[in-house]
């Protein structure tokens, strides 16, 4: 209730005794003012008045002012001259005015010399005040009676008064209705009193509880505990605790005291009062939680060893697979052959890509995801998301358009790998929902913070976007807008909400603004620090002509890893040696030397961990090791790391990172990675020639596959020049619109820049049925310079 009061007014009975005090004082001043004789200093007398601190007035006996003082007119808004032409009942609230008139009127009756009273008047601007009046009655010369007031304004009492009533109504009601038990002890701990509510909590009466000794009705137990807190009321200590406790019926209950001393006037400790509050369905519910807890603990636990387990066993194999199918690729094969690898290849790597997000979900949810941040630059990183992506979206005959003019060399500290993972997700994504147009990728860097960067990225897409209402839905797992989405695109609907999560890691933000069927922005927002490019880690760790020089030891007991592992590392110049576990690998180990030692983590005998001991602690040997492991969880890693491991590399693993990691720790000045070239609409070096194959030289390393493609691309276009001048012919559009679509990927990626742009006018004229001379003639163009380079093809055969 305080809260509610003047710093020196405290509760009801203090503003009583203060009000009572200061019309005291009134009557003083009254007494003193009375006193005055006329032969008196007049204006002494006129000086008190003016600087008094309240409202001083006089009236005569038809209650019209004779005087006032400056206060009453700065309290009412009046002039004097203006309140010397009223009567006081001019200013009083009009439902008063009656109550007060009779008032004064029964004091001149009556002849009573002093009276007070309380009413509310007007000001001049129409605001309400409450007076607190005291009013002198004196008989002047010839019969005439004179009022004399002396009045303060206690609005600001009245105010508080309310208050202090309303929380007194309020607390007593809720005092009244809640299940809160109230009592009072003395020193004895004998009880004084108790509210219904204790008797309620408790089930005994107020006359089976009074003079009892609260612990030895209640306690079975806890006795030491109720004697400590005893003590420590003794010492003025007030606190709250929870204690078991027997009702009247035997019942097991759990209440929670609030403690405080009581004191009696002089300020002597008498005893305590305590609040009770009867918390036992809550302990029981804290006592389920508490299972529940332990049981979701135990499941976790069942799961992380669960999704361990589920990650060495399946990408164990898949590591076979794809190394198999690596291996086959590098072969002499038949184009069917060759076929079949691809798809193979294709098909591997959706699965692995499937078996990642759901390891890299299952670590975000058990926080085992962090970041690792180094130095890198933003530009390798939207170069390599460009250069995955390039050929998904050529097979879908997309432009992909990438901005790096605002990247240049800028330099950054962050977890490269996962903004990488970020933006292949959502470039993939919009590629995935795109079928027509194209799908672009900007940076913006704001570079206001000479420390730290703003780097916005912007995905947008032309693509068939999405319904309002499902935005809120796109960033959760396993989340696609409708089934007929999954069947024609299929996916997991797992990649968004990695996507999501990792941007709230990195502390960033993602909006979406999408309309269905007119595409879809993705704004991404990052804050990085500026970073050092002379510590920048190489992106190409591969030396130079493939020469490596290493004796490894290989420690793998799956056969298909150690075939695909041998492979890759002798194609590199490195002579392998094999141990199917880690005793072997010890005993070659103490027997042989090598360069660097490969060691699998999971295996029969002996594990990696315990080889890795031995080779520390047993042969002192501070030989590189680098970890093979299929599983991906921070934990396992990180025991890698304290084990004494010097790096490792995840299965399947990638060729050029093994290959890294090798070199790494072979070569401690790891050579400058080389420049990725930006793929850009050059002049090719003939000017006659109207195609450029260094393009898709570059996307594809076989050369072998490349005169494939170009005799794919030759046949293919053979059909097509007559198919579409046909077409045209009988003003079929629709299948020109076709023809065009599917040769706009074979025109890209031969490089005849010539018609790039010609067969994507011819594409939307098509699409749109507006036939013109401008379309025939672009179609002449098209057929023309197709016919030309199978001319300039077939001549350098």
């Amino acid at each position: 209730m305080a809260a509610y009061l003047p710093e020196d007014i405290a509760s009801l009975p203090e503003v009583m005794a203060f009000t009572e005090a200061v019309n005291k004082s009134y009557f003083d001043f009254e007494k003193r003012a009375t006193q005055v004789e006329p032969e008196q200093d007049d204006s002494r007398y006129r000086k008190i008045l003016e600087k008094s601190s309240e409202i001083i007035y006089k009236s005569n006996a038809d209650g019209l002012f004779t005087f006032v003082n400056p206060m009453a007119e700065k309290l009412t808004g009046y002039t004097e001259k203006e309140l010397l032409t009223m009567r006081y009942t001019d200013l009083i609230r009009k439902d008063k005015v009656e109550e007060v008139v009779a008032f004064y009127k029964d004091q001149l009756r009556e002849k009573k010399l002093s009276t007070y009273y309380e009413f509310p008047l007007l000001t001049k601007t129409g605001e309400e005040r409450w007076l607190g009046q005291s009013v002198q009655l004196s008989e002047l010369a010839g019969g005439a009676v004179e009022f004399t007031a002396l009045a303060i304004d206690i609005t600001t009492r009245l105010v508080y008064q309310k208050r202090i009533q309303l929380l007194k109504e309020k607390y007593e009601s809720i005092i009244t209705n809640m299940n809160l038990g109230l009592i009072e002890v003395d020193i004895e701990e004998r009880i004084q009193y108790a509210n219904p509510g204790f008797s309620l909590i408790s089930g005994y009466s107020l006359e089976e509880l009074l003079g009892k000794n609260a612990s030895d009705v209640f306690l079975r137990k806890d006795k030491e505990v109720i004697k400590r807190k005893i003590e420590d009321r003794l010492q003025g200590v007030s606190d709250m605790y929870e204690v078991a406790v027997r009702n009247k019926l035997g019942e097991e209950r759990w209440w929670m005291i609030s403690g405080a001393p009581n004191y009696n006037e002089q300020g002597n400790i008498t005893g305590s009062i305590g609040i009770h509050l009867d918390i036992t369905e809550h302990k029981k519910l804290e006592r389920e939680l508490a299972i529940q807890k332990e049981k979701a603990e135990h499941s976790a636990k069942a799961q992380a060893t669960f999704l361990a387990n589920m990650s060495h066993e399946i990408r164990t194999p898949l590591n076979g697979i794809i190394g198999m199918i690596r291996e086959l690729s590098y072969e002499n094969l038949q184009d069917k052959q060759r076929k079949y690898v691809s798809n193979a290849s294709v098909a591997s790597q959706h699965l692995l890509s499937v078996l990642n997000n759901v390891l890299d979900i299952s670590k975000i949810e058990a926080g085992e995801l962090n970041l690792d941040k180094h130095h890198f630059q933003m530009k390798d990183v939207v170069r390599d998301v460009k250069s995955i992506m390039l050929v998904r979206a050529r097979e879908k005959g997309l432009l992909l358009g990438v901005d790096l003019h605002e990247i240049k060399d800028l330099v950054y500290q962050g977890d490269a790998s996962r903004i990488r993972q970020i933006l292949l997700n959502l470039v993939g994504n919009s590629i995935k929902f795109t079928d027509e147009g194209g799908v672009y990728l900007d940076c913006k860097i704001d570079k206001t913070d000479p420390l730290n960067h703003h780097i916005t990225f912007l995905v947008e897409d032309t693509g068939i976007g999405m319904e309002e209402g499902y935005k809120s839905q796109l960033f959760k797992k396993f989340s696609q807008e409708d089934s007929s989405v999954s069947r024609k695109y299929g996916g997991t609907g797992l990649g968004m909400a990695i996507t999501y999560e990792l941007i709230h890691l990195m502390k960033g933000t993602i909006e979406v603004d999408s309309h269905k069927n007119k595409g879809t922005i993705i704004k991404i927002t990052l804050s990085l620090p500026v970073g050092d490019k002379s510590k920048v880690d190489p992106l190409e760790l591969k030396p130079e002509h493939g020469e490596m020089n290493a004796k490894v030891l290989l420690v793998e007991d799956n056969e298909f890893n150690r075939a695909v592992a041998r492979n890759t590392l002798e194609r590199f110049g490195c002579e392998v040696e094999e141990a199917e576990n880690g005793k072997l690998a010890i005993e070659l180990l103490e027997k042989n030397s090598y360069d660097i030692v490969l060691m699998d983590l999971q295996m029969p005998v002996m594990d990696g961990f315990e080889a890795t001991r031995l080779i520390r602690e047993k042969l002192k040997s501070n030989l590189p090791i680098i970890a093979l492991t299929a599983n991906a969880f921070k934990s396992e890693l990180e025991q890698c790391i304290n084990i004494g491991m010097n790096d490792y590399v995840t299965k399947p693993y990638d060729e050029e990172k093994l290959l890294a990691a090798i070199y790494q720790l072979l070569h401690k000045d790891v050579p400058v990675a080389k420049p990725v070239i930006e793929e850009t609409a050059k002049p090719v070096s003939d000017p006659d020639k109207l195609y450029d194959l260094s393009v898709l030289s570059k996307q594809i390393a076989n050369p072998e596959y490349v005169k494939k493609m170009i005799t794919i691309f030759s046949d293919q276009t053979r059909e097509l020049v007559p198919e579409i001048r046909k077409a045209y012919a009988q003003n079929d559009l629709a299948t020109v619109y076709k023809l065009a679509h599917r040769v706009k990927p074979s025109i890209d990626g031969m490089g005849i820049i010539s018609l790039k742009e010609t067969v994507r006018a011819i594409e939307l004229a098509a699409h749109k049925n507006q036939n013109s001379e401008q379309l025939e003639q672009q179609l002449d163009a098209l057929c023309n310079t197709l016919n030309k380079v199978l001319e300039q093809l077939a001549r350098e055969k």
